[in-house]
């Protein structure tokens, strides 16, 4: 009877040993010291194809999606490819779709750039079995990586913007949402989702990428100590021909004080002639320098530039402003338009820009608002479509260029 239950128990562990692994090991990870759960698994199907299969981790399983966007611990989305091929122009818009369609406008105007710089790092030719993964670092960065090649750091703030889009108000699916807050049993798509790995073929070219990534910014950032170097250099010599023009011009007026005390001492007797002549080698001493004008535009020019660069901005921006003719109608009803009122219907909103030398959008935000919600987020909206503006005079030596638009809304005619 013992040698039944020996030979039992061997076969048993023999048998638990030959299970696959994947059963196990994709249900925990870890991120940095920290231990996260797989809290569901769902499959992201657009235009009635199967795109991905994406899995997201938590410090502390949770169903509510107000709890999960406020944990503070670090978190992890993960993307695995079933699509054959999908490209990098396609996701890129394809990403900016879906976080502007599930954050406030306000907020992705805020963090423009950043969110564009999100979907650049997304905006990959991927091919089935490739994998992505978003990390929440607390306080650190939002870093992005494919194939195990870190791609991205971006802000922190990027990845609950990116998280809405799977468990915001337009999540892929209501379906989708429910399996990845982990309310429906994830057991059938796990050995599944465990399964995709990258090939070795993939990962190269991706560590490659890294790398020429690594080499490129080394260049930038060489020609950039090479480039104040230069400027430096170039100061020192101003500076060093300056210090010459003033010790030249010490020796002249030595020596033309020399001259007129010699002249003194020879014409002793002709004292009036002597006088007139120390006098007017004292006003010559007394002379203010020549002071040379700087080059460059005057303080009034640069503010004109400045000036003509808003206007610039502003009629670039308003072909892209549409009225939201829809959304009013939706909460006030149609007869809204028979009597329009400011603050409502019209109205005027200020708005802070803020763009870079390439015309880019670094960040903006509402200053003033209209009164009426709606047409307020219509301007922010027009102004993300609006990118990229024109690009700064190049007279406007800053970084960037801070400016506040003023953007009337005109009453709308039946």
């Amino acid at each position: 009877m013992n040698n039944k239950l020996l030979s039992f128990s061997i076969t048993l562990l023999i048998f638990l040993a030959c299970l696959p692994s994947t059963l196990y090991s994709a249900t925990s990870i870890s991120l940095g010291s920290a231990t996260l759960q797989l809290n569901g698994i769902a499959i992201q199907s657009e235009l009635r194809s199967d795109w991905f299969i994406n899995a997201l981790y938590l410090s502390e399983k949770s169903t509510n999606p107000e709890a999960i966007l406020s944990d503070v611990n670090p978190k992890r989305m993960e993307i695995k490819v079933l699509a054959d091929h999908l490209s990098g122009r396609r996701l890129k818009r394809f990403w900016v779709e879906r976080i502007r369609n599930n954050n406030n406008p306000s907020d992705v105007l805020a963090l423009a750039k950043q969110v564009r710089n999100f979907a650049n790092a997304m905006g990959q030719n991927l091919v089935a079995n490739d994998v992505i993964t978003i990390d929440y670092l607390p306080g650190t960065a939002t870093r992005i990586s494919i194939n195990g090649s870190k791609t991205a750091d971006l802000s922190p703030k990027i990845f609950n913007m990116v998280l809405k889009s799977w468990i915001g108000e337009l999540p892929p699916s209501n379906e989708f949402k429910t399996a990845i807050l982990g309310e429906t049993n994830y057991d059938a798509l796990l050995s599944r989702y465990q399964a995709i790995q990258p090939s070795e073929a993939r990962i190269a070219l991706f560590d490659q990428k890294l790398q020429e990534e690594i080499a490129r910014k080394a260049k930038l950032e060489e020609e950039k100590r090479l480039a104040e170097e230069k400027k430096k250099a170039a100061e020192e010599e101003k500076k060093r021909q300056e210090l010459l023009a003033q010790q030249q011009a010490e020796q002249e007026r030595q020596t033309q004080l020399a001259q007129a005390a010699e002249a003194q001492k020879r014409e002793q007797e002709q004292l009036k002639q002597a006088e007139e002549a120390a006098r007017k080698a004292e006003e010559a001493a007394a002379k203010p320098p020549v002071v040379e004008v700087p080059a460059g535009p005057t303080p009034e020019e640069i503010a004109a530039i400045k000036r003509n660069y808003t206007n610039s901005i502003k009629r670039h921006y308003s072909p892209y402003f549409k009225y939201p003719t829809r959304e009013l109608i939706k909460r006030y009803g149609g007869t809204i338009f028979k009597r329009p009122k400011k603050g409502k219907t019209h109205g005027k909103v200020d708005v802070q820009l803020e763009v870079d030398h390439d015309g880019d959008l670094v960040g903006g935000s509402v200053i003033k608002s209209s009164g009426e919600r709606i047409l307020d987020e219509a301007v922010e909206k027009a102004l993300f479509d609006a990118v990229p503006f024109p690009a700064m005079p190049s007279e406007l030596k800053e970084d960037t260029f801070s400016t506040v638009l003023s953007i009337s809304i005109p009453a709308p005619t039946l």
